[in-house]
């Protein structure tokens, strides 16, 4: 029986210790603080754990694709129980900012991504700087 490899699946929650670590930036997620998991699947019967802090230096456009790509919107990326609607909100808003801002990129419309207090909603992301005409 071949082995058929299934997606991983991510979900929005708060770290409940300060002992792991973020997979992009290295640095230790404080207890409390909210963080994607992300359950790999190895081989059947077999996961791993890994966490991803949700500051939007974190979320890049290609952890936003790939969570976009089981998903399909942010607005159905699950929450842990103890995460508040406004937090999850925040996280998914994060999640559709870098996927628009690689999807731009991706038509040629970006030439530099610059920071901005905010895309949509109030939530500190990354803007698409568009290419100048002059």
């Amino acid at each position: 029986m071949p082995f058929s490899a299934r997606p991983s699946t991510y979900r929005i929650e708060a770290a409940p210790t300060g002992r792991a670590r973020c997979r992009r930036c290295k640095q230790c997620l404080p207890k409390g603080e909210l963080r994607m998991a992300i359950t790999a699947f190895v081989r059947p019967g077999r996961s791993t754990l890994l966490y991803r802090c949700a500051r939007p230096a974190c979320i890049d456009a290609a952890f936003a694709s790939a969570v976009l790509a089981v998903y399909c919107t942010a607005s159905r990326v699950p929450a842990a129980q103890g995460v508040s609607d406004e937090d999850a909100a925040r996280v998914r808003v994060t999640l559709e900012n870098a996927a628009l801002c690689d999807a731009l990129a991706r038509k040629g419309v970006l030439t530099a991504q610059v920071p901005l207090q905010s895309l949509r909603y109030g939530v500190h992301g990354t803007r698409p700087k568009r290419e100048s005409l002059i």
